[in-house]
């Protein structure tokens, strides 16, 4: 089935944050056996996927609806591996810590005890571990300033998660969505996530039935009067594998959050990071078209095996720029912001839609 992904005018506060910010990051990866630790390369592999979708690049577009997709946000929030320990000292911000005993299925209190976190004001802490066949949904916890931290045998500020859990890779994107002040859609109160009781349990993959969910009625101004159904793009809902976005109105919430609760924690390091992304279509893969780079630094070339309009347009609808090309074709990139842009191609029988990353 072709997915094609619609962009429209505004829809909510369209305020556009000048500034990034970045998350200083220390991974604890905890193994019991030398199969249960991760390469550096896997660790940032992982901090990778989590910024493709705080930044609004998933490359998961399993589900695409254009009542969702026009609130797809970037965040312009993004984790990076601490390059400098609380001692000064340069550092790859990963901790590998064997274990005496293997961790037992949902026990991420225990997780958090078996390494040491860094400063939880200067740092995001994530600690990693194995739990073994049979806590596939044992997914990961996050601690923040604002939960009670008697309630809790080890208090420490950050997120655990269970590297056996399913796709734990989308499991931690909502985690630090947590971490950064998000609730559960059917416990917030934000306009333009509509309401759900979450009635049914996550699945190990995305299945059809998802889409004819609506298991709450929300009649809230942005949605004109209509029942919207049930948000399962959405990372804070539990379908993680159909999960690619966080919403506009969920943009402010985590950008004001930060600044209340991490305010030393944020730009702190010196020097930040950047995203590892593909140029990927957001429809069908139309092979008659490449465009690269992606990321760039400032332009981009375009090459079609016929004539093509293309249109540059921001996440917030804004057209930047409208063109005609054929064969092949570089564009300019280098007054528009840094972040997220759409590059829609379109031919004389179809329309193709990348999503280009400006550093």
């Amino acid at each position: 089935m072709r997915i094609i992904l619609f962009i429209s005018a505004i829809l909510l506060s369209t305020t556009i944050f000048s500034q990034t910010y970045y998350i200083p990051t220390v991974v604890h990866v905890l193994y019991f056996d030398s199969e249960e630790d991760m390469l550096s390369s896997e660790v940032e592999n992982l901090i990778n996927h989590v910024n493709l979708g705080l930044r609004g690049m998933s490359e998961n577009n399993i589900v695409s609806r254009e009542i969702f997709d026009t609130l797809w946000a970037d965040t312009e929030i993004q984790l990076c591996l601490a390059t400098v320990d609380e001692f000064g000292l340069l550092t790859d911000g990963i901790v590998h810590k064997e274990i005496e005993t293997p961790i037992e299925p949902g026990d991420f209190f225990r997780t958090k005890g078996e390494s040491t976190p860094w400063n939880t004001d200067l740092y995001l802490n994530i600690w990693v571990s194995a739990m073994g066949s049979g806590s596939e949904s044992n997914g990961g916890i996050a601690t923040t300033p604002t939960v009670p931290h008697s309630n809790f045998p080890n208090p420490y500020i950050g997120v655990t998660l269970n590297k056996d859990s399913y796709n734990y890779s989308q499991i931690l994107i909502h985690e630090i969505g947590h971490f950064l002040g998000l609730e559960h859609l059917y416990f917030d109160d934000i306009d333009d996530t509509p309401c759900s009781n979450n009635a049914i349990n996550p699945e190990p993959k995305c299945i059809p039935e998802f889409l004819t969910l609506n298991t709450c009625s929300n009649e809230e101004p942005i949605w004109n009067g209509t029942d919207p159904p049930d948000m399962i793009e959405n990372y804070m809902e539990y379908y993680g594998n159909c999960a690619k976005m966080f919403t506009r109105g969920q943009k402010i919430k985590m950008r004001d959050y930060a600044n209340t609760y991490y305010s030393a924690m944020i730009n702190s390091q010196p020097n930040t990071c950047e995203i590892v992304v593909s140029s990927y279509v957001l429809d069908e893969v139309n092979t008659n078209i490449k465009v690269y780079p992606n990321p760039t630094f400032g332009e981009i070339t375009i090459e079609h095996k016929k004539s093509f309009s293309y249109k540059i347009m921001t996440i917030y609808g804004q057209i930047l720029e409208i063109g005609n090309g054929s064969n092949t074709l570089t564009i300019n990139l280098h007054s528009y912001e840094k972040g997220m842009l759409f590059l829609i191609i379109e031919g004389s029988n179809n329309s193709s839609i990348y999503k280009i990353f400006k550093n």
